[in-house]
């Protein structure tokens, strides 16, 4: 299935809200880093940003404009909210996190003026190639992207100038490029004789490039002139560092690239190269995968610590359901097939606790398994399940949380009444079931029941024996109380 971020019609259109084509990009770029478990949240940080978004080809240039643009979407409150920590001079600080949290989907909608109203569905791919434009092209173009899925309609040049707020030609140089790497398609307007007998030009259609939406890019597509500033030796005789090959896989700079293949199809004539390059190529691969790695692991954390913030300090009551976070507002929404979230402090690597999401499912709850237990059923009628649900939604509406303990105890409570008039070789409600590839499905809890009649018995033979021991025998009498006997005694009558 395509993805596609909505794109809010009043963001191209002459108004208070329409944005910069810089910020409509940024704009797109932040929607796609939605969290996954937690919608409408965004987390991330300038330095993040940075290494995949560019606005300019300077590193620390890109930085500061991010932040500016980034300042401007806040200054038109694009975001429901959005959280920054700032320096002492009001700048958004590089390394800590941005949470933003995304308008409602319906906040567009019946607008009085239609063209205002809605939403246009801009597929992300569309937004990868522009991202193979030039640095200074990108934005312009993926403003122009955006306007022409929204008017379909002719649009004259003079329209075009007023959107992207640059002259004429600058306006064409942009259209053309689009056009000729095929990502959108161009009719002219036809020729024709206008009352004052001057020839003139209806206004050109654009549209969508539908049938190349799904290709990449060729190669033989613009090169992009971004100039590497990372330190480098592609240019020089020395050897390829590791390093080297790391700024190969991440440069936006195809000049760089191309210099760089060539030498490398150099090095297959000699074992000792081509083994070098083999191993700084897998370096920079293995590189590239650990700062995704550690990318994910801190956009992970930092929505649990959202997650953790809602539960403790907001005390809202959290479930996932289909592997998505939601907020609990009417306990009579919980579904069977969904996992009630806690906080658990975890002592195990550091001696101050670090505190933990955990998710039980309801399902493990009603039935009594517990996470461990996932290799075991158990076996309960559908009457009592519905029962001890229903117990668990009485305890989440009069104490907002739940308790295991008390669960556990109702359940067993139930089942024993249910259970009391069953013989130990009987299938029992609520026995539990494991199965083994080589002994099949086997009753845990019915073989327990069995062991223990068993050993009962064994245990009430031998007191039996006992106590007709002690009536056959005079001596054995004396000691008729049997937590005093003590069969050595025996032999010391003697």
């Amino acid at each position: 299935m395509e993805m596609f971020i909505k794109v809010p019609n009043v963001f191209t259109v002459e108004g208070e809200e329409k944005l910069t084509s810089e910020e409509l990009y940024l704009y797109y770029y932040l929607n796609t880093l939605e969290l996954r478990w937690y919608r409408k949240v965004i987390k991330t940080n300038v330095e993040l940003l940075s290494s995949d978004f560019t606005l300019k080809k300077n590193i620390n240039q890109n930085k500061n404009r991010i932040k500016e643009v980034l300042d401007s979407l806040i200054e038109k409150s694009v975001f429901e909210s959005v959280e920054v920590e700032r320096d002492a001079k009001g700048s958004i600080k590089t390394n800590s996190t941005i949470t933003i949290i995304k308008k409602a989907d319906d906040y567009y909608l019946n607008r009085e003026e239609s063209f205002k109203n809605g939403y246009e569905q801009i597929p992300y791919n569309l937004f990868e190639k522009v991202n193979g434009s030039k640095v200074f092209n990108r934005a312009d173009q993926f403003l122009i992207i955006c306007y022409i899925s929204k008017v379909k309609r002719p649009v004259s040049i003079g329209e075009w100038t007023s959107i992207l707020e640059c002259d004429k030609n600058t306006v064409q140089n942009k259209l053309n490029d689009l056009q000729e790497r095929k990502i959108i398609n161009v009719t002219s307007g036809r020729y024709y004789l206008a009352e004052d007998n001057v020839v003139r030009q209806e206004m050109n259609t654009y549209e969508i490039a539908e049938e190349q939406v799904n290709e990449v890019v060729k190669d033989d597509s613009p090169l992009n002139e971004a100039s590497e500033t990372r330190k480098h030796n592609w240019y020089d005789k020395d050897f390829p560092t590791e390093q080297c090959y790391y700024i190969y896989l991440t440069t936006e700079d195809d000049k760089l690239k191309k210099h760089a293949e060539k030498r490398m199809k150099l090095f297959d004539k000699n074992n000792f190269s081509k083994r070098k390059r083999d191993e700084g190529l897998s370096y920079a691969k293995n590189k590239i995968a650990e700062i995704e790695r550690q990318k994910e692991m801190q956009l992970k954390r930092e929505e649990d610590k959202g997650i953790i913030h809602m539960i403790e300090d907001e005390n809202k009551f959290v479930i996932k359901r289909d592997n998505e976070y939601l907020e609990l507002n009417n306990a009579d929404n919980l579904k069977m097939t969904d996992s009630i979230v806690s906080v658990r402090e975890d002592h195990s690597n550091h001696p101050i606790a670090n505190k933990e999401l955990f998710t039980e499912s309801v399902s493990g709850i009603v039935n009594g398994i517990y996470r461990d237990d996932d290799e075991f059923d158990v076996r309960i009628s559908d009457k009592v399940r519905n029962g001890i649900f229903h117990k668990l939604l009485d305890d989440i509406k009069t104490q907002g949380t739940v308790n295991r303990y008390k669960i556990d105890s109702y359940r067993k409570e139930l089942l024993n009444e249910i259970n009391q008039d069953k013989k130990y070789d009987d299938d029992w409600e609520g026995d539990k079931y494991s199965f083994s590839p080589t002994s099949g499905e086997r009753n845990d809890s019915l073989a327990e029941r069995k062991r223990e009649f068993m050993l009962n018995v064994k245990r009430d033979q031998e007191q039996s024996e006992k106590r007709d021991a002690l009536k056959s025998n005079p001596v054995l009498a004396i000691f008729d109380d049997e937590e005093e006997f003590n069969e050595d005694d025996i032999f010391s009558l003697d």
